[in-house]
């Protein structure tokens, strides 16, 4: 995952349980200097990674493990009134 609000995408990882692969996670994140030379001022800028995060590797992970059953969306009374109806 690339490309995404890093606030965001921390949110929805912690939610569904991702968990960040660590192997090379410090060399992609700096693997393309276009990015890191927008940020702050562009929105396509690549914040600097900062170890001082307490979810740090959560944060600026770019590939997860995925748990399966933690993963799957939770069906709730409202989610039914959004299915079109049956024909």
């Amino acid at each position: 995952v690339g490309g995404i609000d890093l606030e965001v995408r921390t949110k929805v990882a912690r939610d569904l349980g991702w968990q960040p692969l660590r192997e090379l996670l410090e060399e992609i994140h700096d693997g393309d200097p276009t990015l890191r030379g927008q940020w702050p001022f562009q929105y396509a800028g690549l914040e600097p990674l900062d170890k001082r995060h307490k979810d740090w590797e959560l944060r600026y992970a770019v590939a997860y493990q995925v748990n399966v059953a933690a993963a799957k969306p939770k069906v709730n009374d409202s989610a039914s009134a959004l299915q079109p109806a049956a024909r």
